[in-house]
């Protein structure tokens, strides 16, 4: 008669069948890390450190007082002081005054120099552009960067000096209305304008 085949057994946890417990390091790990950090140290101790030593006392330093031999203080026994040796007198400590030349009398500070008054704002407005406007633009150049488009009979504020490009003339302007935004327009655009 066949024997029958053995029963499954069953898992550790209902819940996860295919359950396993985790491997894990244990002594015998720690025990073989310990014993090479022991062997390391020996090791240095025994083939490292006296070469280092054995090269830092091979090491000769320069001698103070430009080679000149230092020595120890004679002792009171020592047959190497005379009695014709005269000893050191102490130094004059009596205050001595010293005549200070006659102070000056304060001046007044110089005067700032006068600032020159600021000349009268020049105004120009857009003109000259059919309706269409014309670009405010970050440098005095055909491809700068454009900031705003500014509409006919917009007031702007010269503020700065004129640049030529490439035989154009460009004009550096503020919007009068807001004074943030300054730029570059071609002077060709402009016409003389009254103040707001």
């Amino acid at each position: 008669m066949p024997t029958p085949a053995p029963q499954p057994r069953l898992p550790l946890e209902p819940d996860r069948p295919l359950y396993q417990a985790p491997a894990r390091f244990g002594c015998s790990g720690i025990a073989l890390v310990c014993v090479a950090t022991l062997l390391a140290f020996v090791f240095f101790l025994q083939v490292v450190a006296p070469a280092l030593t054995a090269r830092v006392k091979a090491i000769q330093l320069p001698r103070p007082f430009g080679g000149a031999d230092v020595t120890a203080s004679p002792t009171p026994g020592d047959s190497s002081l005379t009695s014709d040796s005269t000893p050191l007198t102490a130094p004059d400590l009596t205050p001595t005054l010293i005549a200070l030349p006659p102070a000056e009398t304060p001046t007044a500070p110089p005067a700032p120099p006068a600032t020159p008054a600021p000349a009268a704002a020049e105004y120009v407005q857009v003109a000259n552009t059919n309706g269409d406007g014309v670009w405010l633009r970050t440098d005095p150049r055909a491809d700068a960067n454009r900031l705003v488009v500014l509409k006919e009979k917009v007031l702007l504020v010269i503020a700065g000096p004129d640049q030529t490009v490439d035989g154009k003339v460009w004009r550096n302007v503020r919007i009068a209305r807001d004074g943030a935004q300054t730029g570059w327009v071609l002077a060709q655009y402009l016409a003389p304008a009254a103040g707001p």
